[in-house]
């Protein structure tokens, strides 16, 4: 098996960033570690928040496919 390569964005790790990502995103944004929304797999720079950095990171990569 080959090493694995994430795109910032692929909050779920189905190997795209598409609509099913910014909806998780959406439910995690403007929340900060300790925040019962809060969700590591948003938090792409790992700041322990999730704000406009992680929604620019995704939208960067929004559409591609990745496998």
């Amino acid at each position: 098996m080959g090493l694995i390569v994430m795109k910032a964005g692929d909050v779920n790790g189905d190997g795209q960033v598409n609509l099913l990502d910014l909806t998780e995103l959406a439910s995690a944004y403007d929340s900060k570690q300790g925040d019962g929304n809060y969700d590591p797999a948003c938090d792409f720079n790992g700041a322990g928040r999730i704000d406009l950095l992680n929604l620019s990171l995704l939208a960067t990569y929004y559409t591609v496919s990745i496998d």
